[in-house]
């Protein structure tokens, strides 16, 4: 299931927000992504809702390099939409587990005031897993100063095997502990068997003897007389 956040902000709102969209191929602001298999290249991009005269932004993104590598970033439409020249960085290797990406301009006469997107980030896929976006330490400057926005999160990437493929054994349920009882049955009805011919061997054994011991003391008998 994608959970979907329909952004429809206007520049007279008081709370400027800040958030992650796991696919900006689909329409709305998706907050979680399942992609199949590794080696796959994917997009995220970060989206301002609500500035008003915005001069400059810049924040840290949460990564997991155990689960997809970094391939590109570069800067979204918005900043520049009414002219002005933003001057875009990034450092994509901030610290082990997060990457910094902002950018300013001198141009305060050319500034946007509206919604739109900020960056885009490319990765790739490389291990199996889930990860949650989230971003930390953002401001965004304005021309009345600067603000720390409102942000979501965290949003939810989920690598998973391509169809056909075994899951990885963290994805995998374990079924219950199951005896089997066949082979105790087919012991039992054996031992069973074999009483059963036990007994009747006893009983005809016993027989014979009886009848043996019969006979024997008839034969005295007869000899007595």
């Amino acid at each position: 299931m994608v959970f979907t956040y329909l952004i429809e902000v206007s520049a007279a709102s008081d709370e400027t927000v800040v958030l992650i969209d796991m696919d900006p191929s689909i329409p709305g602001i998706q907050t979680q992504r399942d992609i199949r298999g590794l080696n796959i290249p994917f997009t995220i991009a970060v989206y301002i809702g609500d500035v008003n005269r915005m001069v400059s932004f810049g924040g840290e993104l949460i990564v997991n390099r155990n689960l997809f590598s970094y391939i590109n970033d570069y800067m979204g439409e918005f900043p520049e939409s009414l002219g002005a020249t933003f001057i875009y960085n990034s450092v994509p290797y901030y610290s082990e587990t997060t990457m910094r990406n902002g950018a300013y301009t001198a141009d305060w006469n050319l500034v946007p005031s509206g919604s739109g997107y900020l960056y885009f980030i490319e990765f790739r896929t490389v291990n199996y897993g889930e990860h949650y976006f989230n971003l930390m330490n953002y401001r965004v400057g304005t021309v009345e100063g600067e603000i720390t926005p409102l942000t979501t999160g965290p949003n939810v990437l989920r690598i998973l095997p391509a169809s056909g493929q075994s899951s990885p054994s963290f994805m995998k349920i374990k079924p219950p502990f199951r005896i089997d009882r066949s082979q105790d049955v087919e012991i039992d009805w054996a031992f069973s068997l074999a009483a059963l011919v036990g007994i009747i061997l006893i009983f005809v054994i016993y027989r014979n003897f009886s009848a043996y011991r019969i006979n024997r003391n008839r034969m005295s008998t007869k000899r007595r007389r």
